[in-house]
Parts: structure tokens; C-alpha cells; sequence
């Protein structure tokens, strides 16, 4: 009997109780099947059908993880499901461009996102294009927005209107970036295993050598910078010159860095599931467990330590210790986090091309050493 082929590349996008689902269409289907279960492999329920590629299941609760599969119908059978997806429903996930990943907050607080392509600004509404392969963001103190471009080479530079004001060549891979009290722009370049450090006209002042594959950064509140060295599992600390002060081991897989108020350097560690917490001469203080492939992460003015699990679409809440306060549903594949002064924790999530709101979580605003002129949130 003939059969028509399952829908591949199903994605879901969650909503305010509801998901909107979208696949790739299947040689000769005529009508597909949504199925939808609250445990990953089924069993499935039956609730919708269409002739298109598109479908939103409505009627859903806030805060449950749904899962879901589509099935393609010609005249003679019933296709194999599709790939499983997942998404979390909230009245707080807002939907800004395809594959969201860094996140900032300027000093209106309105929520900056890099995505595939481009960066916006949710309240405004603003949406404009950067480089090739954006990444990380940081805001200056004329509210100037900076955006790494790994697949160009470069950052860009926009002011708060959305304007470029330039577009400036750095080391290979530009992923992290943070911004000194002199203004100073500092950006690791993941495929050349430096850091280069630009002024705030984007000249650069120098190139530093790191670790392997360094992709987070942060400014201590003397200046010196901590990056997290991907594929040496290792932290490497600079001083404001750009001279390596140490080398210090970590987790698997370093991937990115936050400092509390006492000058303790988080580390999350992507390959282990854990994050690493340093004191300011670099000696391991503690090694605390937390979810799946660990990667974004924010302190906020309490102290507690914030961190977006990519892997098991949660983001985990320590308290200064270390300890595991709460565990919490954000969107598929939950990439960086940032803190407004209300405490709402903002969670981008890759995957499922939303961003999450964990609204009144906690105290805000996201604490940063005073490095500079760099509101709350980003690297």
C-alpha cells in the first residue's frame, strides 16, 4: 500500500496557553494529523487537523510541557509520526526572531535580543540587522548596543534608534562580549583563541592570547577579565592591560562566566552539568551540580545564582552557597538569562525561538561588578 512520508523539521513555538507547531510538507499529503501527549514518547491524543503546514493548539495550561507529533495523510494510509517536540505554555513567552540567543537590558529595560539575522528590542518593537551569525550583546552608557557577529568576523555597533554606527573587525568568532569602566570593548573570539579589546570609537587597542576556544567573558570590579575557555577547560584571567594574571582549571567545558558582589567568578561548564565557583584568586571554592548542559548565567542583587540549562529546557536558581533553590519550565533549549530591577528573569530559548519571562522571580536588578557603563543583562 502506498504510504506518504512523515513531516520533518516540526518546531514549536509556545504562547500564552498555547503552542504554534510548523513542519516541512510531506510528497503527497493532503491533510496532516496534530497529536499532543504530557509525556515524551506519547501516549498521544489526537487534537486538530489541516491541510497546511501550520497549526496552533489552543486551550492548553501555562507552565506544563507539552509534546507533540504530526502524521501526514494521502488516500491510501497514514504516515509515521513526525519528530517529538516540546514547548512549556506561558502568558509570559514573546516571540522576537528565529534561533534567539544573547539578551540585554537597556536602561528603560526594554529587552534586546540577538537572533538569527538581526537584533530587536521587544517593547519598541525595533528589529535591524547586524554581521553574519550574531551572538552575544552588550549596552553601553549612551545606551549604544554592541553585537558580536561570529560567522563575520565583527562586532557591530547601533545606537538606541537602531542606527549602525559601525561595523569593526575582530579575532575569528566573536562570541562574548563585555565592556570595561573605561568604556573598552572586550569580545572573545572562539575560533582564534584571543580576545580583542576595542575603545569605544572601535579602534582596537590589542589582542590578547587565551585559552581554547574561549566563549564567555566578564569584567571583575578591578578591571581584570575572566574568560571561559570552551575547549581548554580552563578560566583564564587578564589584567586591564590584557596580560595573563592566571590560568585556572574548571568543569567540562567552560562556556560562560558571571561575578558576584564578593568577586567569587561563576562558571557554568556546558559538558559536566555544573557550574564551577571561584574566589578572585582563582581557587575553587565549590562545584555545584544543576541541569542538563548548563550555559547562561546571572546573579541577581540578592546573590542568588541564575543558570539556563540548554538541555533540559529549565533554568536553575542557586543561592550563594551553592545550594539548588528552585528548578524552573522556560522554552526549548534556553541559551542566556538577564535580570530586571522588578526581578523577572528573561530567558532566551533557542530552540523554540521565544523568549521566556519568569515573571517576579526574584530581587532585581542583575548584579554586575561596576566594570563600566553596561546595563543588566547580555554575557
Amino acid at each position: 500500500t502506498p504510504q506518504v512520508p512523515a513531516p520533518t523539521g516540526l518546531t514549536a513555538t509556545a504562547g500564552n496557553a498555547q503552542v504554534a507547531l510548523n513542519w516541512t510538507a510531506s510528497t503527497g499529503a493532503t491533510i496532516y494529523n496534530i497529536y499532543e501527549s504530557t509525556t515524551s514518547g506519547g501516549p498521544y491524543s489526537a487534537v486538530g487537523t489541516t491541510t497546511t503546514t501550520d497549526y496552533t493548539v489552543t486551550g492548553l495550561a501555562n507552565y506544563i510541557t507539552y509534546y507533540f507529533v504530526v502524521t501526514a495523510l494521502d488516500s491510501y494510509s497514514e504516515s509515521p509520526q513526525s519528530n517529538e517536540v516540546y514547548a512549556v505554555p506561558s502568558e509570559y513567552t514573546y516571540s522576537l526572531g528565529l534561533m534567539p540567543i544573547g539578551i540585554a537590558l537597556d536602561s528603560s529595560e526594554d529587552v534586546w535580543v540577538v537572533y538569527a539575522g538581526g537584533v530587536g528590542a521587544l517593547n519598541s518593537g525595533l528589529r535591524r540587522g547586524v554581521g553574519y551569525q550574531p551572538y552575544g550583546i552588550a549596552i553601553d552608557s549612551a545606551e549604544n548596543v554592541w553585537v558580536t557577529n561570529a560567522g563575520s568576523n565583527t562586532v557591530t555597533e547601533l545606537n538606541s534608534s537602531g542606527t549602525t554606527i559601525g561595523n569593526y573587525n575582530v579575532g575569528t568568532g566573536p562570541e562574548g562580549i563585555a565592556i570595561d569602566a573605561l568604556g573598552n570593548v572586550w569580545m572573545a573570539n572562539v575560533g582564534s583563541n584571543t580576545i580583542t579589546e576595542l575603545n569605544s570609537s572601535g579602534i582596537t587597542i590589542g589582542t590578547y592570547n587565551v585559552g581554547t576556544s574561549p566563549v564567555g567573558i566578564a569584567i571583575d570590579a578591578l578591571g581584570n577579565v575572566w574568560v571561559a575557555n570552551l575547549g581548554s577547560n580552563t578560566v583564564t584571567e587578564l589584567n586591564s592591560s590584557g596580560t595573563t594574571t592566571g590560568t585556572y582549571p574548571v568543569g567540562s567545558g567552560p562556556y560562560n562566566i558571571a561575578i558576584d558582589i564578593s568577586g567569587n567568578v561563576w562558571v557554568t561548564n556546558v559538558n559536566a552539568n555544573n557550574v564551577t565557583e571561584l574566589n578572585s584568586s582563582g581557587i575553587t571554592i565549590g562545584t555545584y551540580s544543576v541541569g542538563t548542559q548548563p550555559k547562561g548565567i546571572a546573579i541577581d542583587s540578592s546573590g542568588n545564582v541564575w543558570v539556563a540549562n540548554w538541555g533540559a529546557n529549565t533554568v536553575t536558581e542557586l543561592n550563594s552557597s551553592g545550594d539548588t533553590i528552585g528548578t524552573y519550565n522556560v522554552g526549548s533549549g534556553p541559551e542566556e538569562i538577564a535580570i530586571d530591577s522588578s526581578g523577572n528573569v528573561w530567558v532566551t530559548n533557542y530552540y523554540s525561538n521565544s523568549v521566556s519571562k519568569l515573571a517576579s522571580a526574584t530581587t532585581g536588578p542583575e548584579y554586575f561588578p561596576y566594570t563600566g557603563p553596561q546595563w543588566p543583562g547580555g554575557w
